[in-house]
This record gives C-alpha cells, structure tokens and sequence, in this order.
C-alpha cells in the first residue's frame, strides 16, 4: 500500500480569455486561463503543493496549452 503519491491534481479557472484557434480542435473558441496545481498526498490526503502550471484550456474540446507569462492585471 502506498501511502505517498503525486498524482493528485487540482484545477481552478481564473478568468476567460479572448477568442483563439484551439491547436487541438482548430476551432474558433474562448479560452480560460486555468491554474493546475499537483500535490503531495498522503493516504489519500492533499497535503503539500509540488507544482503549479498555468494552462489556456479550450472551452470546447478543454485541450490545454501551457502558458508561461501570466499577468493578472488584466
């Protein structure tokens, strides 16, 4: 049994995006920009956060495109 295990993901939307072309679906939809954060977990308890991505998710087919320059003030 294992009491240790990093596969445990959170997702939080935080705000919507302007109108893209989704590199998956190629269609013309909305994008939100969507915080996913990994954790450490113990017996099945979120405990400690390990890693935290920042994604552009389609609204349509929720493909995800890592975004490497978040900037909140807009």
């Amino acid at each position: 049994m294992t009491f240790f295990d990093f596969l445990h993901m959170t997702t939080k939307e935080i705000r919507q995006l302007e109108i893209e072309k989704c590199p998956f679906c190629e269609t013309e939809q909305p994008r939100k920009l969507c915080r996913n954060r990994y954790w450490i977990q113990i017996a099945f308890i979120p405990i400690i956060p390990y890693k935290t991505k920042y994604v552009s998710r389609c609204t349509y087919c929720s493909g995800d495109v890592v975004v490497n320059d978040i900037n909140h003030g807009n």
